[in-house]
């Protein structure tokens, strides 16, 4: 005989017993725990992202507030007058150099200090290219003013020009207006065209102890056909002395030798070698 599965058997309609009304009350509980863990997880991190989400709004905001202020406060500054320079004062120079200077600078009063100090580095670069005469230039700030103070190249000589003279500083510049007379013990320099001659020579007698560089009364560019370079020098003591100036430095070392051993007032040639004569 085949043995089969038992038939399926349903329970005619009725009452449930105590045992099938616990079944079905644990078999709604396990729906109910499938189904609800998502939407208890969303409400776990629902509080998390609202969080997020204010902290976000607040930095935000934090950080509009704090730019709008800072351009207020800008603004409310470069209204004020202590943010221009009303006055432009050089110091360590004469009223010659500090009126190059000033003109040089590009500074106006009423300038932004803003904008002097954000253009300083080119501003003293651009005084020290135009203005030869200075050596050193440092851009400070007081109340009200912008403060430059200049220290100038050393004076080594005048250039005479006609009825008037200038001095002139050991790289060649002009540290003063025209002057109708020489007062320091410095020698005066002539017919000097170009400036680069002018340029070269100041630095030779730049060069020379102080004592040599005194005795020395008038320079004079005088080149010749075979020697674009050289020089006529007349000497307090009355000697003279024929020089090309790429040897100034190193030759009129020796003049004071040389001078020692003469007889008399005497042209002193230097050019080549070393010899003298006799002035008449």
């Amino acid at each position: 005989m085949k043995l089969g599965r038992h038939p399926k058997t349903f329970r005619a309609q009725g009452p449930l017993t105590p045992w099938e009304k616990a079944q079905k009350k644990r078999a709604k509980k396990v729906r109910k725990q499938r189904e609800i863990p998502l939407f208890k997880k969303l409400r776990r991190k629902m509080p998390k992202t609202n969080n997020v989400r204010k902290r976000r709004l607040h930095k935000n905001a934090t950080i509009l507030v704090t730019f709008f202020v800072v351009i207020a406060v800008l603004a409310f500054y470069f209204c004020l007058p202590i943010s221009r320079a009303n006055k432009i004062q050089v110091r360590h120079a004469n009223s010659y150099v500090q009126a190059k200077v000033i003109r040089a600078s590009g500074i106006t009063s009423g300038e932004s200090f803003f904008l002097v100090r954000l253009h300083q580095r080119a501003i003293e670069q651009k005084i020290k290219t135009d203005v030869r005469a200075v050596q050193h230039v440092s851009l400070n700030y007081q109340a009200g003013k912008v403060v430059l103070d200049v220290k100038t190249h050393q004076p080594v000589g005048y250039q005479s020009d006609g009825d008037t003279y200038r001095v002139i500083a050991d790289n060649g510049g002009i540290l003063s207006q025209p002057l109708t007379d020489t007062k320091d013990n410095i020698p005066v320099f002539f017919n000097f065209k170009q400036a680069t001659q002018l340029q070269a020579t100041a630095q030779q007698i730049a060069q020379l102890p102080p004592r040599i560089r005194n005795a020395i009364s008038e320079i004079h560019y005088a080149p010749t056909k075979t020697s674009t370079t050289r020089l006529h020098l007349y000497m307090n003591d009355g000697n003279q002395v024929l020089i090309l100036i790429p040897d100034v430095s190193q030759k009129m070392k020796y003049y004071p030798g040389i001078a020692s051993k003469l007889k008399g007032k005497s042209m002193i040639d230097l050019q080549v070698g070393a010899y003298s004569y006799a002035l008449k």
